[in-house]
């Protein structure tokens, strides 16, 4: 009881705002939850069609620019790398490098092989 007899007058006036506000914020969390549940049940559903890609590496597909042969030559090692078709290539490991590398990168970007 406070000094003018009113025991939980501000709790009572008040009470009926703030049940208001606590049920508002409630529905908007439960909105929420509903809207991530769809979306995670639209997922499932169709899986297939939002993950899948099917990239085909054929021999006629491949142009001339997608592909890079690389070997520690260009860092002053004497190993060598040569091109034998658009999927097919031959790696030579010589010493002249501490650590002989080659290899062969295929662009899925058909601008990214071209420099």
């Amino acid at each position: 009881m406070n000094a003018l007899g009113n025991s939980n007058l501000h709790e009572r006036v008040g009470g009926g705002a703030g049940s208001a506000l606590r049920l508002a914020n409630g529905a908007k969390f439960e909105m929420a939850l509903l809207g991530l549940l769809l979306l995670t049940a639209g997922a499932v559903i169709w899986q297939r069609p939002i993950l899948e890609r099917t990239i085909r590496f054929t021999p006629q597909v491949v142009a001339a620019k997608s592909h890079k042969l690389f070997s520690d030559q260009d860092a002053g090692g004497g190993s060598r790398t040569s091109a034998r078709g658009p999927f097919s290539w031959e790696c030579e490991l010589r010493p002249g490098n501490a650590y002989p590398y080659c290899g062969y990168e295929l662009f899925v970007d058909r601008d990214r092989g071209i420099t």
